[in-house]
């Protein structure tokens, strides 16, 4: 029997539908046909879902969290796995499903530390993606983006560096520091030149003329990159 370890996300009441197609290109739709067998020759995070019609924007997120792992080393032989509970009823109520969303963990207890800190960064990093993509054409805003690949290995060297920036200037209302993934949205680095990786941007949209986009050249170090930010935000003040 798979061994498993459990959190649950808890999510307000919402109608039921009946028909509705997953679309998962890096999660695997778990049924009671396959559930078994699956969960037992591979480590598999499992997300149960009873309506997902109506999060759909969940499982959007959760497919990309299925992306970014086939390329970190960490993570790279977990899987990913979806269960509709509206139609997998007995097999949700056997795993004691008790919640509209639910993540369970099922493999070995020697991954579960490195497993759940992969997860916690990575939807992390997703989520603010999703913040920084609508902050591109947000009149005003001024933004540090570090446009990246997760196949690049002076991508993950940057990002050491990167967490730092994003940290000095975590509580600076005046810039919003962020890291956008070209593998999976690629239009927005063709759209701000990203062509080459890793490649930083400081980025302006002042409220009453064109983008402004300064292009950084230098050193890829902590202190260099903070410079050049500091440096653009008092140049648009």
């Amino acid at each position: 029997m798979a061994r498993f370890f459990c959190f649950s996300l808890l999510i307000l009441l919402v109608p039921l539908t009946s028909a509705f197609y997953i679309n998962a290109k890096n999660s695997f739709i778990l049924t009671s046909e396959n559930f078994t067998q699956a969960t037992t020759e591979h480590d598999y995070f499992v997300l149960f879902i009873e309506d997902p019609e109506s999060h759909n924007k969940f499982l959007e997120l959760w497919d990309e969290v299925g992306q970014v792992s086939q390329a970190d080393d960490t993570s790279k032989h977990l899987k990913f796995g979806i269960v509709d509970c509206h139609k997998e009823e007995v097999l949700c109520q056997v795993n004691q499903i008790k919640n509209k969303i639910q993540l369970k963990f099922f493999g070995s207890h020697n991954n579960w530390k490195s497993v759940t800190s992969f997860l916690d960064s990575t939807i992390a990093d997703v989520l603010r993606e999703d913040e920084l993509i609508q902050k591109f054409d947000q009149p005003g805003a001024k933004m540090f983006v570090l446009f990246k690949v997760i196949y690049c290995p002076y991508c993950k060297e940057t990002m050491e560096e990167w967490v730092t920036v994003m940290d000095h200037f975590k509580n600076n209302p005046n810039i919003y520091v962020a890291s956008i993934d070209c593998t999976r949205h690629r239009k927005h680095c063709d759209r701000f030149d990203a062509l080459r990786y890793p490649r930083m941007r400081f980025i302006y949209n002042p409220p009453s003329s064109s983008q402004k986009v300064d292009k950084y050249e230098g050193d890829r170090s902590a202190a260099d990159m903070i410079e050049f930010a500091q440096l653009s935000i008092k140049r648009y003040e």
